[in-house]
């Protein structure tokens, strides 16, 4: 009788031994589920981030990309009137209506309206010039605040990782 109590006895404990074994194990299963689910989440959310930094990059550098190109379509008209205007001027030189009398003073004219012309070209080719350079900075500027948030992100992902692997060791050699 006393056999099977002892029986009976050490039976018990050994199953309460691998019932609580087991609840172990399930809640450290349980926890790295959390931790891997946690891991995807984030990483999920560090392609989003990544994904709408490239789509920024892109609209900033089509939209550079288009300033420049209208400036250079504007440069190609200028050079095309300019064109056009010296033509006109060689056309009226070749049967000028001045007449003998009146030449000298004709051509101080023709000379202040050609000054006037080459003044106000040179005008609109600085401001080309200084909005072609604001396109430019404009782009480089956008693109190295990128870069930097980019950085940041990294780092910030870098330092929730070695956060989580210390924790996970700290958990490992003293469990509960």
């Amino acid at each position: 009788m006393l056999l099977l109590k002892t029986l009976l006895a050490a039976d018990l404990e050994q199953q309460q031994q691998q019932q609580q074994q087991q609840q172990q194990q399930q809640q450290e299963q349980q926890e790295q589920q959390q931790n891997k689910l946690h891991q995807t989440a984030q990483q999920q959310q560090v392609n989003r981030q990544q994904q709408q930094q490239q789509q920024q990059q892109r609209d900033s550098e089509s939209a550079a990309g288009a300033v420049i190109q209208q400036q250079q379509q504007q440069q190609q008209q200028q050079q095309q009137q300019q064109q056009q205007q010296q033509q006109q001027q060689q056309q009226q030189a070749g049967r000028s209506p001045c007449s003998s009398k009146y030449l000298l003073r004709c051509s101080r004219s023709q000379q202040q309206h050609q000054q006037q012309q080459q003044h106000q070209q040179q005008q609109q080719q600085q401001q080309q010039q200084q909005q072609q350079q604001q396109a430019y900075r404009y782009l480089y500027l956008s693109l190295f605040q990128q870069q930097q948030q980019q950085q940041q992100q990294q780092q910030q992902q870098q330092q929730k990782e070695k956060r989580q692997r210390l924790l996970s060791r700290y958990l490992d050699s003293n469990p509960s």
